[in-house]
């Protein structure tokens, strides 16, 4: 029998119509070409440390490094229901076509299925890049060979595995290594959050250390012997600023009253649209332009994709295929149904849509899992979207739509005079043709706010080599700005780029092509994880790293921090993804992880060792230990003696002390309770102190609070006006 496995169950429903008289069961969809069935997202779940070795469950160093010798996948409790009918399904295949979402972890969804299940048939791929119908047909009639895209299941492995030693094993040794010092609480290690809350850490602490600085432009008018008028600036590159307010002076001195020719350049110019939109710029967008978090977007992006309004969302790619170049008519079909969009359809149905290499190029879409996120046909007036969709829907629709459309045309006049050796200038632009800009009002969606602040619109009709005096020169002062603070959308984008955080050079020229730390698909979880761990939080749409996560960055090895170490196994990681390098390497990555890991653990065990020699004692933690020394006539550790060697008496007495008889006092308050209550002491009560101090902890009454509250009635608390 042929089984269609797919990753949810929409898209079981969207496939099996295409399939033949689908014909419903409990779990699956039989048709005439065989029978559908369906994931719910991951059915099986990594093993937790216990679930390898019961020792294993404790949080002591001695247990460290954990690494299994066999990695077990599990079911998903909450899920068990459809893995059963998933692995009876299976059990009657005689062939497999992997029907999951085209990427990393749809593969993975599926082929940890096969393998739970022992499968050992045909395996065949269905590759599609939307859930329409016309895709579905289009990938029904080219179905892949199974091997073409497994290298992607044994870069999942490789990953996950990673992920679970750096995990499991670290978040447990430096926990322990803080506790040793007297912190609460856990430090969570990960192979990707980590260098992503130290880009956070590095950033916050490059603003804090900033230092305002004054540079000096130098502004002049110049006139024409028949009265027109320019303002020219010397504004020197970034390396070369006039910091020094007399040298500024200076030159200011020696350009005033210059007399000499006005050079004059004027050039028809263009400007392309800018790219279409993978999910890191659909983040820096929509992070941007409404303030939405990184996985807020990603969850709005698989909504409209799950509408059969947008394709696939978690892709890393600007291009689409040449294939879909006969699509664009029945793609600005839909698109003009939607009224804020007509206009620049219509605009596109009297200029003819432009087919650029940048934009339509299969041999740059080969290069990754999937294409651009575009909109698919179908009318997006008849969905049911929310405010949040329109808006996504509309940002990627209108990059659509300006792909297709003439370039941005203008007209650029520079004026240029050598003042003494000093370069004066300024430049004017007027616009020709507003090109895609009419798609966005005339404006960049994509430019900084304060791009553009050196140029001026038209400028005076002056003619080349006219002559011109210049004005008495004046300063213009300006400050330095420190870095801009971090937002979702800039954290994904240097995520994605972190060949410049690199020190090394050959590593910095091997990163320039590389896909960056995390994958397109993991970005946003990593960014929630760091916040829900409150290793950064939120200031506006700003994010700034927390005390708690500074302090697990500094005390972390730089192989564990830097971003573009990380990035070196990730680009091992695409590698194997790619079918560059054979399953055998899955292993030899793993295992390098796990030799890191153990070298790792060597050092912070020492360094535990040491914080807890150094560590002093709480007062309670003496008290207790004096307590115990009293009872049982011993002498009490030495005064000022360290955290571990009192923990050690304590350690060594506590049962002997446990199983003193109560004191009188405890004795008779016990008596009391029990008269009060009308029960019977239980014998061992009145024989073992500590049997004693547990039946009070269940049956004595609590304390009431202290204070004039005590016992009133809280008032309600008044409504805010």
């Amino acid at each position: 029998m042929r089984v269609w496995l797919c990753e949810k169950k929409d898209q079981a429903e969207n496939l099996a119509p295409l399939l033949g008289n689908p014909r419903r069961g409990a779990g699956f969809i039989d048709t005439n070409d065989g029978r559908v069935t369906w994931a719910i997202g991951h059915l099986l779940q990594q093993a937790s440390p216990e679930g390898y070795n019961s020792e294993w469950e404790k949080w002591t160093l001695d247990t460290l490094p954990m690494i299994p010798d066999d990695w077990l996948l599990l079911p998903d409790e909450n899920k068990k229901r459809q893995l059963d009918a998933v692995l009876a399904t299976l059990a009657e295949a005689s062939e497999v076509v992997v029907a999951t979402d085209c990427g990393q972890e749809g593969e993975a969804i599926a082929r940890e299925l096969l393998d739970h299940a022992g499968y050992a048939g045909t395996v065949r791929r269905l590759w599609y890049s939307a859930l329409d119908e016309a895709s579905l047909r289009k990938a029904l009639g080219a179905i892949r060979e199974g091997s073409s895209s497994e290298p992607m299941y044994w870069a999942a492995q490789a990953r996950a595995r990673a992920d679970w030693l750096i995990g499991m094993n670290l978040t447990r040794a430096y926990t322990l290594r803080s506790r040793a010092s007297g912190a609460k609480g856990v430090r969570s290690v990960g192979r990707v959050q980590t260098p992503t809350l130290a880009l956070v850490v590095r950033r916050d602490r490059e603003i804090e250390a900033f230092q305002v600085r004054t540079f000096y432009d130098i502004e002049v008018q110049a006139s024409t012997a028949t009265g027109e008028a320019v303002t020219l600036r010397h504004s020197p590159p970034e390396a070369e600023r006039l910091y020094d307010r007399e040298a500024a002076e200076a030159i200011a001195r020696r350009v005033s009253g210059h007399q000499g020719p006005l050079r004059v350049e004027q050039n028809e110019r263009t400007q392309a649209p800018p790219k279409l939109l993978n999910l890191t710029r659909l983040t820096s967008l929509t992070s941007k332009k409404l303030g939405w978090k990184a996985d807020h977007t990603l969850k709005i992006a698989q909504s409209l994709y799950d509408k059969k309004l947008t394709t696939y969302p978690r892709t890393a790619c600007v291009h689409l295929p040449n294939e879909q170049e006969p699509e664009v008519g029945d793609v600005l079909d839909a698109l003009g149904k939607v009224p804020a969009l007509a206009r620049s359809v219509a605009a596109l149905s009297v200029h003819k849509p432009v087919i650029r290499k940048s934009v339509f190029n299969t041999e740059q879409v080969n290069k990754h899992e999937h294409h651009a996120i575009v909109p698919r046909p179908g009318d997006p007036s008849a969905a049911q979207l929310d405010d949040d969709e329109k808006a996504a829907y509309a940002l990627i629709a209108q990059h659509y739509l300006a792909a297709l459309m003439p370039d941005y045309r203008f007209a650029e006049t520079r004026f240029t005079l050598d003042a003494d050796g000093v370069a004066l200038t300024t430049v004017g632009r007027v616009p020709l043709d507003q090109g895609w800009r009419a798609v966005f009002g005339a404006a960049d969606p994509e430019a900084e706010d304060d791009a553009g602040e050196d140029q001026a619109g038209e400028l005076p009709a002056i003619a080349d080599g006219a002559r011109v005096t210049l004005d008495t020169a004046a300063l213009k002062p300006r400050k330095t700005t420190p870095p801009k603070r971090y937002t979702d959308g800039t954290l994904q984008q240097d995520m994605e780029s972190v060949a410049k955080f690199a020190t090394d050079p050959r590593i910095k020229e091997r990163l320039k092509e590389t896909s960056g730390i995390g994958t397109v698909a993991t970005r946003a979880e990593v960014i929630k994880t760091l916040r829900e761990r409150g290793y950064i939080e939120d200031q506006g749409k700003h994010i700034v790293s927390t005390a708690t996560g500074r302090e697990l960055i500094d005390v972390l090895p730089v192989q564990l921090t830097d971003p573009a170490m990380t990035a070196v196994w990730e680009e091992r990681l695409d590698e194997l993804r790619r079918g560059v390098l054979g399953i055998e390497h899955r292993d030899e990555f793993v295992q390098k992880i796990a030799g890191n890991i153990t070298r790792l653990i060597a050092s912070i065990v020492g360094e535990a060792a040491e914080l807890a020699a150094s560590r002093a004692p709480s007062e309670a933690q003496v008290r207790y230990a004096n307590t115990i020394a009293q009872a049982l006539g011993l002498a009490p550790p030495a005064e000022g003696a360290a955290f571990a060697q009192v923990q050690g008496f304590i350690d060594q007495h506590a049962d002997a002390y446990a199983s003193l008889p109560p004191s009188p006092a405890q004795l008779a308050f016990a008596e009391k309770v029990a008269g009060e209550k009308g029960i019977e002491l239980p014998a061992d009560v009145r024989t073992n102190r500590s049997a004693c101090g547990a039946w009070l902890d269940v049956n004595a009454p609590k304390s009431k609070p202290k204070g004039k509250a005590a016992g009133k009635k809280a008032a309600p608390k008044r409504k805010a006006k």
